[in-house]
Parts: C-alpha cells; sequence; structure tokens
C-alpha cells in the first residue's frame, strides 16, 4: 500500500496565486497554471485543492461552487426559474469533485444553506423541492460527517413521499449519509430506516432508478468501512434487512418485474451481501433463487455485470453445504465456465468465477469431479494467464486448484499438464497470494519451501 503524498490546504494554493497575480504581474490564468506546476513540481498532490479559480476584479470569492451556495442564502425559493439556475450551476460544481464540495461546505456553510431553505419550502413547492433535494445529494456526496439528527428526520421523511422524484432523492441522501460512517448506519437503523426502505421497495418495485437506489442503500447498510471505528455491526444490519424486512422474498420478487441489466445486477449484489447466516442461503434456494438465477445467468451470458454479480451470489450462498451440491448438480459449473470463456478479460468476473469454484469444490469430491467435467480446472488455469498482477483472481484461483486435488490427487496430472506449477509460482510474488500459492503446490505434490514456524522446542529464543 502506497503512502499518501504531500499536500497543502486550499489557502496556501490561493496565496500562491495571488502572489504570482499582484508581484509577478501574471495574468489569472497564467498564474493558476504557474502555481500548479511549482506544487507538482515539490510532489504536492492537488487533488484536495480547487484549482479552478474565476478572478475577477472585485469578487467576493474565487470560487463558483461558493458564490453559487452564496446566492442560493438570498435567492427567493418563489422564483422557480431563478432556481433552477442557480441549482444546476451548483451542481455541476458539486459533481466535480469532493474538493468543490468541501469548499462550499466550509466557506459558505453549504449544508446548514440546503437544509434551511429546503426545511422552509411549503409542502406545494415539489418542483423547487426536487431541485434542492437533487443538488442537496451531489453536495453531500463524501461528506457524511455534516449529517446532524434533524436533518436525517428530514431525509427520512423523503423517503415517504408519494413523489418518486423526492422518494428517491430521499434513499440516496440516507445512503451518501451511511458511507463511511457507521455512527449515521447505526442512527439510521434505530430510527426504522430497513422496514422504511423494504416498504418504498414494495410500493416501487417497478421503477429502476427507486429499485436501484434502494439495493444500494441496502449494500450501504451491510459495510464495514469507517476506520474510525474498530467493530462495526455490519452482520447485525444483514440479518436485520432479511429477518425483518423480509428482504430475500422481496429481492427475488422484484427481480421478476425487471429485464433491465443494471437492476438485475444491484438485486444480485445485493443479495449476496445478505447472505451471511447458513439459513439464509438455504432460504435463497427454498425461494426458487437458484432457478431463476441459472435461466437469468443462461439468458444473459454476454452481460458482464449480471453474470459477474450471479456468480458471486453462488460463491456466497455455497457456503452452506447442502447449497453447494445443489449448485453442483444444476448447470452452474458448465455456464461459469462459459461465463469465463466470454468474459476472459474482466478481472471481476474471473475473481468471483473462481471463488465460486474453490468454495463448491472445497471438501466434496463429488463436486470436484463435476467440475473437472466441464473443464472448470482450465478455465481457473486461463485466469491465471489472463490476470497475472491481479490479487484476487490469483489468489482465488490458487485455492481452487488446491480445492481440485487436496482430497482427489488423481487430478494432478491433468492440472499440471496445462502448466499450473509454472503459473503458481508466479502467483507467489503477487501481494497477499504466497499462503495459498503454497498450499496449492504442496497439494499438486511440487516443489514448496514451506517454513515451519518457531514452537517452544528445543531450548529458548535468544534474547
Amino acid at each position: 500500500m502506497s503512502l499518501p503524498g504531500k499536500r497543502i490546504v486550499q489557502q496556501t494554493f490561493d496565496d500562491v496565486v495571488k502572489e504570482n497575480i499582484e508581484d509577478l504581474e501574471l495574468e489569472p490564468a497564467e498564474a493558476i497554471a504557474d502555481a500548479i506546476e511549482q506544487f507538482e513540481a515539490q510532489g504536492i498532490e492537488l487533488n484536495n485543492i480547487v484549482t479552478d479559480l474565476v478572478i475577477t476584479e472585485g469578487a467576493t470569492s474565487w470560487y463558483p461552487v461558493v458564490c453559487a451556495m452564496q446566492s442560493l442564502q438570498t435567492i427567493d425559493i418563489q422564483d422557480t426559474q431563478a432556481l433552477y439556475k442557480l441549482v444546476t450551476m451548483l451542481r455541476s460544481e458539486c459533481d466535480k469533485s469532493l474538493a468543490h464540495r468541501v469548499l462550499a461546505a466550509q466557506r459558505s456553510t453549504g449544508f446548514e444553506t440546503l437544509f434551511n431553505i429546503i426545511s422552509k419550502l411549503p409542502l406545494e413547492a415539489i418542483e423547487s423541492r426536487r431541485l434542492l433535494l437533487e443538488v442537496f445529494c451531489s453536495f453531500l456526496a463524501g461528506q457524511p460527517d455534516l449529517v446532524t439528527e434533524e436533518a436525517m428526520e428530514a431525509f427520512l421523511d423523503s423517503c415517504r413521499s408519494d413523489d418518486k422524484d423526492i422518494c428517491l432523492y430521499g434513499v440516496r441522501l440516507v445512503r451518501l449519509s451511511c458511507i463511511m460512517h457507521e455512527t449515521n448506519r447505526q442512527t439510521f437503523v434505530s430510527k426504522g430506516v430497513v422496514p422504511l426502505l423494504a416498504g418504498v421497495l414494495r410500493t416501487h418495485k417497478t421503477d429502476e432508478a427507486i429499485v436501484r437506489e434502494v439495493c444500494q442503500t441496502f449494500r450501504t447498510l451491510t459495510l464495514d468501512d469507517d476506520p474510525r471505528v474498530p467493530f462495526g455491526k455490519a452482520h447485525d444490519h444483514a440479518k436485520m434487512i432479511v429477518t425483518e424486512a423480509g428482504a430475500l422474498e422481496l429481492l427475488l420478487d422484484v427481480a421478476l418485474s425487471h429485464k433491465s441489466d443494471a437492476v438485475l445486477a444491484d438485486i444480485f449484489a445485493t443479495l449476496g451481501r445478505l447472505a451471511v447466516r447458513n439459513e439464509f442461503c438455504q432460504k435463497i434456494v427454498d425461494l426458487g433463487g437458484l432457478t431463476l438465477m441459472l435461466d437469468l445467468l443462461t439468458r444473459n451470458i454476454k452481460h458482464k455485470v449480471i453474470v459477474t454479480n450471479i456468480i458471486g451470489v453462488f460463491k456466497a450462498i455455497a457456503g452452506n453445504d447442502n447449497v453447494k451440491v445443489a449448485i453442483t448438480k444444476s448447470d452452474a459449473p458448465a455456464i461459469i465456465v462459459s461465463a469465463i470463456d466470454h468474459h476472459q478479460t474482466s478481472e471481476a468476473l474471473c475473481a468471483n468465477s473462481c471463488a465460486c469454484l474453490a468454495t463448491i469444490s472445497l471438501r466434496n469430491p463429488e463436486n470436484v469431479k463435476r467440475i473437472m467435467e466441464c473443464h472448470g480446472h482450465t478455465a481457473v488455469i486461463q485466469c491465471m494467464k489472463l490476470h497475472p498482477n491481479s490479487t484476487q483472481v490469483q489468489k482465488q484461483a490458487c485455492m481452487a486448484i488446491r480445492n481440485l486435488v487436496s482430497r482427489t490427487r488423481e487430478n494432478n496430472e491433468a492440472i499440471l499438464g496445462l502448466g499450473a506449477e509454472e503459473l503458481i509460482n508466479r502467483a507467489m510474488t503477487v501481494p497477499d497470494c504466497k499462503d495459498e500459492a503454497k498450499a496449492a503446490l504442496r497439494d499438486l505434490d511440487c516443489n514448496v519451501e514451506l517454513t515451519i514456524r518457531w514452537k517452544g522446542e528445543r531450548g529458548q529464543i535468544s534474547q
């Protein structure tokens, strides 16, 4: 993992630009370009700096995003045309980068400005509310620390709206508030966001945008991505989404209503994240999920994202031994091999496919036999050849090879004949793959140097 580069604050950049204009008498565009060149020559990263300044004489700010936010504080919200023009400009600025959004929050109290205006809108001002909620989504991305408990209640109220757009933006604001923020996640869950989202999905199950947003929000609630918190509640939230919201039945039902690649990909990505318990894996099969996914795989084999996510679900639910057998007895192994043939260049699909084959072959010689008959071992080797530097592909491929031979050594010759030994030795140089590669070489009866850790025998460790 590389260390972050040197950084500066916005004021430092602005001071250098100002110095270039006043002392060196450069034009604004030249002053900005010279400042960028100076800092980059010193190895300073500028991805946290707004460099597209607009410098005019007498301006209150050099930043269009700050000017737009300040103008929003004084605008007549009844003037829909002016509001639309200003909000469009503000959204465009906020969408440029996180640096722009942070600047709007710091230099013009952007969060309070947007929240207060929305709070004061009359109920009948639907169009204005839509515009402001949309720009609020753009502004909030990457800034969950700004969210207050009062704002959370307002976001949940938006989710309950009968207006589809307002409901969509409400769900999106909940999701953005929860990314990399465990406290916000737990607060929203305590306020009943899980059954609320399930209700939104039932009500709007034919609306593609809302279905995708709810699925993404469910997945966000199951993340453990906040570095400030030692232990999150990702597993508890996943369990709650399944048991209290009936998400497995709901998602499979919604999947029947859609043919869009993007929607189906989101639905199955969510199913994979919710299969966190043995009984949940079995329930997906009992509800007809395996049959549905096999049918969709067959019909959509050329659609990379759908195939990748469905294979990811197979990998997740194959943790249940009964489901593992059901998957292998179906056409899944052959379809997975076919998917690899169609999408060999996709790192994500190859990683998911190798992981799935590794899981269903674990401690099950009958499953191994079926995979070998489908030439699954050939597909795994091909993945290793095409993605030599991918940690996930190499690690999962080594695990798959190891499981294919650990209890069925008669497969060694077929796999070694494809050049597996050389590929696995090469995989040992890929980060985080050494242990899996050594295990594969050991079970293939190849030469491998195994390190025996000190066991406390024959004397003491020298001080």
